[in-house]
């Protein structure tokens, strides 16, 4: 049984007694050979984490630095607990030269209504219009690469892999639905549909439809291939947190996992399946399962979710989906996450190690 679980290196410090060693400790005790660390600022929240600034030794980023990572992979390193940070591609605290307003609203998502508004229009967190950066402009994904190089001078040589987390588009929900119309994004519909506006109604044609999605997943897996050839001449791995509806969503927002699998770009898929309701998790794991056994290029690990925005599932009902995604055909089973773990549900994760 392999066990990976994501987690969010403050907190989970925070709980240990500050003591990141003993993360890996618990890792190891508890059969997790995979461990999956969130290392930028979060906002505090219910959900069990949180994180005043970046826990790597950034030279990037203008944020305080809390240098967890290093005395953490020491400690994996001795431990063999594999240590995976994430990289968030598209993170939104400024990089040292950058300002505010060179990046937002500029370079960031755009509803039709908000760009029509102009630079008066206020930002709008809920709709995600002016604040999340849009993976169409390459100057954007520009600065993913050299957020990517910032970490791995940070993981220096215990880092053994990185995990690709939000890469990909904003929520379908959103930004299909209100397809984003930054100058980026509007050069594209220009080349691509002889008009620089697209609207919903535009995308119930299937054959714009196809386009504007094969638009989305050209800028993302373009992206993906630079970071793999980075990581592959580091000598490290390349795993990436997948959304779990994937023609839903996933495929529409660019992030065709499936083909990034079948094609080498990453060694292993962890699709974060972290609903409580066992039906729907086995209706995801199962399809995952198929599209999974068609290549034999890279793992696929099941997410279950110990406490989530989707809800909460005892330690019972984790051990009972981990099953569920081991008969489905995965590989192994990543949790989400480690602080809502108990320490009787890490020492119950022996029952199926």
């Amino acid at each position: 049984m392999r066990w990976a679980i994501w987690g969010h290196l403050w907190t989970d410090t925070q709980r240990e007694g500050g003591r990141p060693a003993a993360i890996v400790e618990r890792c190891r005790a508890s059969g997790i050979e995979l461990y999956l660390p969130h290392t930028y600022p979060i906002a505090a929240s219910s959900r069990g984490y949180f994180s005043p600034g970046i826990t790597y030794a950034s030279r990037l980023f203008a944020l305080p630095v809390h240098d967890l990572l290093t005395p953490l992979l020491a400690a994996a390193h001795a431990a063999r607990v594999r240590v995976q940070p994430w990289l968030l591609p598209f993170v939104t605290e400024l990089q040292h030269g950058e300002s505010a307003e060179e990046l937002f609203p500029r370079r960031a998502y755009q509803s039709a209504e908000f760009a029509r508004a102009g630079a008066g229009a206020p930002p709008d967190g809920a709709a995600k219009d002016g604040k999340v950066l849009c993976p169409t402009w390459p100057e954007n994904r520009a600065r993913a690469v050299r957020a990517l190089h910032d970490l791995l001078a940070a993981g220096g040589p215990h880092l053994t892999g990185i995990n690709l987390d939000m890469v990909r588009y904003p929520n379908a929900d959103v930004s299909w639905d209100r397809p984003c119309h930054c100058q980026a994004c509007r050069r594209e519909y220009l080349r691509l549909f002889g008009t620089d506006t697209l609207r919903p109604e535009d995308l119930r044609q299937p054959a714009v439809a196809y386009l504007f999605a094969r638009m989305r997943n050209a800028c993302i897996r373009a992206l993906v291939e630079e970071i793999r050839d980075i990581t592959r001449g580091a000598g490290l791995e390349l795993t990436v947190s997948a959304r779990a509806h994937y023609y839903e969503a996933a495929v529409l927002e660019g992030q065709d996992w499936v083909a990034w699998a079948r094609d080498g770009l990453v060694d292993a898929v962890l699709t974060m399946n972290y609903t409580a309701d066992r039906a729907a998790h086995a209706t995801h794991v199962q399809l995952h399962g198929r599209l999974m056994r068609q290549q034999q290029r890279a793992l696929h690990y099941d997410g279950v979710g110990r406490g989530s925005s989707m809800g909460e599932n005892p330690i019972e009902a984790v051990l009972t989906l981990a099953r569920d995604s081991l008969a489905a055909g995965a590989d192994g089973v990543s949790i989400f996450h480690y602080n809502a773990m108990r320490d009787d549900d890490f020492r119950r994760l022996a029952d199926l190690a």
